[in-house]
């Protein structure tokens, strides 16, 4: 497992501060949308209510490789992203894996 990212913080974003654009390519996907947060990665805008969360109940081979971390969202059987979310909860750090 191959694990990615230089630990800065990113921004968690709300509906009012997307772009114009943003907006509408997201404002399709499910009725609460506004009520979502996001973060800006790689030029993509990701819902934080699209992430897996991470926990105790995760099984043992996913806690050691990932138990440090928050949440997961699998881009294919493959790779994915990774995130921490600070003890606020205003940032996160994110992470790129990959097998």
């Amino acid at each position: 497992m191959r694990i990615i990212g230089d630990g800065s913080y990113t921004e968690i974003l709300y509906w009012n501060e997307l772009t114009d654009l943003e907006r509408e390519e997201l404002s399709d996907n499910y009725e609460d949308i506004h009520a979502s947060a996001f973060f800006r990665y790689n030029n993509n805008v990701f819902d934080l209510n699209e992430f897996l969360r991470i926990s105790d109940f995760t099984s043992p081979g996913m806690k050691d490789d990932f138990g440090q971390y928050h949440g997961i969202y699998n881009m294919s059987a493959f790779d994915g992203i990774l995130i921490k979310i600070n003890e606020d909860g205003d940032y996160i750090q994110v992470y790129y894996y990959m097998s």
